[in-house]
């Protein structure tokens, strides 16, 4: 039993649904849960990262001015400018090995320099660090560096003032250092006791080696970023993305992350931006810790790949699971045990449904029962019984009607045939009459025999409009392809006489050609709009138009003239039996536009009336042999 089956399945399917629903929102919340519980984490890591970072170079700014004030620094500055060799020598070598514990103190802390303050900037020591060994670089690779952007901006500093230039790539001698040695540089001048600069140290802090260490956490679900104020990656964990300004490949934050560039190039404050980004969540804050006297603001984030659950956490979703499944088949059974006690009752009402199909007895419902199930099985028993007593009545009636509509169809046929004959004898006795008293000169009486012969002209011409109506509505035909243009084109020829003496100018739209209908019928539906048309046109000199056009996804078809009109009132009554358009001078038998109507309605279309203060259009549309409007 179908109802049964569809009852049992729309039970299972509520129950499955309702359950994937709950179990749908409590998952997502607690997903939600879980990752806002991420980004708290996210968001203390990053902030406690970025505070220890900054206090770290807070330290190298402290250490660098320290080196600066140191007397042995000035004691070498000073001596070079005043060429004192004497002291120069054990200075420069005291300096030498000061640098080289400051370098050997960071591992971060890739060279130490003092350069001269003069037009070369020349260095005069410098110590650097490579793999954690120091080197006394020797006087003659001491570079100058009077064309740097760091020494350039020293000459500016004030006393105590530190210089922190932008994070780049090494140079040595022009060239960048392979292997890459990504470099923020810290500079304090050096000031005689006259209170003039006469050197600058500049502290070289490898800024991966510095990052590294204070960002990288013990989870490997955890990334790191790291970019310049313009989104030029400083550090990632794909190495071939960074320092896209200083390499081809021009990588830049906007192309993983777009708000997060525009975040980075927006105002400081608000410091933090949280975004989740598909699976991944990425909390990222800005920080001013290397500006000086120009803004360098650098962006760092964290990335966190997935949502990490502790083990309880994750003991609670696998016993929710295992419970819910539980329930739902639980559910389930109860479902389908319902639903069978329930559809029982329906499949005795189907067995009765079936019975009384197949003409038999009514069986025995469970009319005894007080629910609904009571009350639709007394329904359907008188209904049972209703139809039975309708059946009988209703075979009675067919077989009355059709005896009625046989003898109604014969009297059609005698009443047309028998109408005619009288109608036709009457005309030709009137035109024998008229010719006898053709010679009698009395107006009056041609006149009464004038009219008594239209009458009788008339009244035969309904008679045999009467016949093509009939037969209209009683043949039928095979539809065919419409040949539109031939049909046009043998009316004009036909009505050719009339038109030309007439003075009517002709116009035809382009008509379909691949339209299904009944030939004849569709001509004999011209003839008579064009004959309706000529017959209450007044004067001459009008225009006659075929119109086809397609507004939308109909065909609208229609013969219109200019010289007539038909009052708004009686846009609808032209089209009944015997009617005429009140205040012409035409007197037609009433039945041309009855006999269009007739041939639309044999295509299963509709036809209309427009009309205006000096044109009449009808318009007609046409259906298939399924019954829709032709397209």
């Amino acid at each position: 039993m179908r109802i049964a089956i569809q009852l049992r399945w729309l039970s299972v399917t509520l129950i499955l649904v309702t359950a994937a629903l709950i179990g749908s929102t409590v998952y997502i919340g607690y997903v939600q849960i879980a990752q806002m519980q991420q980004f708290d984490s996210l968001r203390q890591i990053l902030v406690s990262d970025i505070r220890s970072l900054e206090q770290e170079v807070d330290n190298i700014k402290h250490n660098v001015r320290l080196l600066a004030q140191l007397p042995i620094v000035r004691t070498v500055a000073q001596a070079e400018r005043e060429r004192d060799t004497d002291d120069f020598v054990f200075a420069k070598t005291e300096l030498q090995r000061v640098f080289t514990e400051i370098a050997s103190s960071k591992p971060f802390y890739s060279q130490v320099r003092l350069i001269r303050l003069d037009e070369n900037g020349q260095e005069m020591v410098r110590v650097e660090q490579l793999d954690g060994e120091t080197t006394v670089i020797p006087d003659d690779r001491l570079q100058q560096k009077s064309g740097r952007d760091y020494f350039i901006a020293s000459r500016q500093l004030q006393n105590h003032e530190v210089y922190v230039s932008k994070i780049n790539l090494n140079r040595e001698n022009g060239q960048i250092q392979v292997p890459y040695q990504p470099t923020v540089r810290f500079v304090a001048g050096v000031y005689d006791d006259r209170g003039q600069q006469c050197g600058i140290v500049v502290l070289n802090v490898r800024f991966d080696m510095l990052f590294r260490p204070l960002l990288l956490p013990d989870s490997e679900s955890f990334q790191y970023i790291a970019t310049n104020q313009e989104g030029y990656y400083l550090y990632h964990n794909d190495p071939e993305r960074t320092f896209g300004f200083e390499l081809p490949h021009g990588r830049t934050i906007a192309t993983d992350h777009p708000s997060l560039a525009a975040f980075l190039a927006g105002p400081l404050s608000p410091s933090l931006r949280e975004i989740a980004d598909g699976k991944r969540q990425i909390v990222f804050g800005k920080s001013d810790m290397f500006s000086s006297r120009h803004e360098n603001v650098i962006g760092i984030g964290v990335i966190a790949t997935n949502v990490n659950l502790h083990e309880s956490q994750n003991d609670i979703v696998r016993w929710a699971v295992a419970v819910t499944f539980t329930l739902i088949l639980l559910a389930m059974f109860t479902g389908y045990l319902a639903s069978s006690v329930l559809t029982r009752p329906l499949y005795a009402i189907t067995q009765a449904a079936n019975r009384i199909k197949e003409g038999g007895p009514v069986i025995e419902l469970p009319k005894d029962r007080t629910d609904e199930i009571g009350v639709l099985a007394t329904a359907f028993e008188e209904m049972a019984v209703t139809i039975k007593d309708k059946e009988s009545e209703l075979v009675g009636a067919n077989r009355r009607l059709q005896i009625t509509n046989s003898d109604l169809e014969h009297f059609t046929h005698l009443a047309a045939h028998d109408l005619r004959e009288p109608a036709r004898m009457q005309s030709n006795l009137m035109g024998l009459v008229a010719h006898h008293l053709r010679e009698i000169e009395d107006d009056e009486l041609h006149l009464l025999i004038a009219d008594a012969s239209r009458c009788s002209d008339q009244m035969l011409a309904m008679v045999q409009d009467f016949r093509t109506l009939t037969r209209v509505s009683e043949e039928q035909g095979e539809r065919q392809p419409i040949d539109f243009d031939r049909i046009i084109d043998t009316l004009l020829q036909e009505f050719e006489t009339t038109l030309f003496a007439r003075q009517v100018v002709v116009q035809k739209d382009v008509h379909p050609r691949d339209l299904l209908g009944y030939q004849s019928y569709l001509e004999l539906l011209y003839r008579n709009l064009v004959s309706n048309a000529l017959a209450h046109a007044s004067g001459d000199d009008f225009t006659l138009h075929f119109t086809a056009d397609e507004p939308g996804d109909t065909w609208i078809f229609g013969v219109k003239n200019t010289g007539s009109s038909i009052p708004q009132d009686q846009l609808d009554e032209v089209f009944k039996m015997y009617r005429t358009i009140g205040g012409s001078a035409h007197s037609g038998t009433g039945v041309g536009l009855s006999l269009c109507k007739r041939i639309v309605d044999k295509h299963s279309g509709v036809i209309y009336a427009e009309s205006g203060d000096d044109f009449t259009h009808i318009k007609f549309t046409l259906s298939d042999p399924n019954g829709t409007e032709i397209t």
